[in-house]
């Protein structure tokens, strides 16, 4: 926001923030990134937003899929797609939609936003980020309308290149499953330029709230990979699932 990630998508590669399904993990991905080259500016860590944006003048298209076949009542299958638009440097926007579920589980819902990063420090090895973002969601299958908005602040550990991100969000019924604030925090730890390990975690008991650990792989500049565990705080936020994203960039 794997990403809300802004659409709103907590976004990636150059990406954005998104909202998720009612019972599935965050929908936001992050950004990864890697030891020397470039780095991947991906709008969520997995399932929370990230402080990076889209590059500007790339679109960035990500669709997330968790599957519980061993152990959900029934087959477990929950998504969401969302594409990012770099605007500027700092600025990105997006659109979602979230809710594609089997069985159906929740409203089917549409979202747009955007989120916008501000370095604090240019330069620094520490690279001291914080980044904000708003989002208006609108049921699909009623009348509903809501959002959410979010504050998060990045560090990076010189010489480890690993990121660590911490912060705020807030969200109506439509995004949670009811008004919530909640706390986002996520890790993201780079090996080569190809491979990272990525996770992030909701706190609370909401439809969002769920640990996300992840395998990131970056086999070309645009195209990428992201697979690996849910494990929800909650039978609010769904069953234990895998998770697998992908995400293309042009």
């Amino acid at each position: 926001m794997n990403s809300m990630a802004f659409v709103v998508s907590p976004w990636h590669r150059g990406n954005s923030v998104m909202i998720v399904n009612q019972k599935s993990v965050p929908v936001f991905f992050a950004a990864f990134a890697v030891f020397g080259g470039d780095v991947k500016a991906q709008s969520l860590i997995v399932g929370i937003p990230s402080t990076d944006t889209t590059r500007p003048g790339v679109t960035m298209i990500a669709h997330e899929s968790q599957v519980n076949t061993w152990s959900y009542p029934k087959p477990y299958w929950n998504s969401f797609t969302f594409a990012t638009r770099g605007v500027s440097e700092n600025v990105e926007v997006a659109a979602t939609l979230y809710g594609l579920s089997r069985p159906s589980s929740g409203p089917l819902v549409v979202a747009a936003g955007y989120k916008m990063r501000v370095p604090l420090a240019e330069g620094s090895l520490w690279e001291p980020t914080l980044a904000s973002g708003q989002f208006l969601a609108a049921s699909l299958n009623g009348t509903s309308i809501g959002g959410w908005g979010f504050g998060v602040g990045s560090l990076r550990l010189p010489e480890l290149n690993t990121r660590f991100t911490l912060g705020l969000a807030t969200g109506t019924a439509q995004v949670f499953g009811r008004p919530v604030a909640t706390v986002i925090a996520g890790i993201e730890q780079p090996f080569s330029k190809q491979w990272s390990f990525v996770a992030d975690w909701m706190s609370g008991d909401h439809a969002l709230a769920a640990l996300i650990t992840a395998a990131q792989w970056t086999p070309t500049h645009g195209f990428v990979i992201i697979a690996g565990p849910k494990f929800p705080n909650t039978p609010a936020a769904g069953p234990t699932a895998a998770m697998v994203e992908v995400t293309l960039e042009f």
